[in-house]
């Protein structure tokens, strides 16, 4: 019996979970490993030991230990810009209310 579209669905969303867990999983473990050592002075074995993932699943996701910094820096860069365009609209909310009392 073929899968219906809304099973098709919650496969891709748990997929999709799953591999952000995967991904959470490598970032964790390169942290934890640059915090250890204070550079990137430790190989994508460590970081494969440390995350628990399979050397395929790595692969997956990254090819380097660069990529997986550079996919840190651009998580921090979005977040700190949502943050900043949740305040600027909160800002401009204040404002226009200001203006129409």
């Amino acid at each position: 019996m073929p899968l219906t579209d809304k099973q098709i669905q919650t496969l891709k969303k748990n997929n999709e979970k799953s591999r952000e867990i995967t991904r959470q999983n490598i970032q964790e473990a390169f942290i934890q490993l640059y915090k250890q050592h204070g550079n990137t002075d430790f190989t994508i074995s460590d970081i494969i030991r440390k995350s628990g993932v399979a050397r395929s699943a790595f692969y997956r996701h990254y090819r380097t230990k660069n990529d997986i910094l550079m996919d840190i820096v651009q998580r921090s860069v979005d977040e700190i810009s949502g943050q900043i365009g949740l305040r600027l609209s909160k800002r401009s909310e204040e404002h226009t209310s200001e203006l129409q009392s």
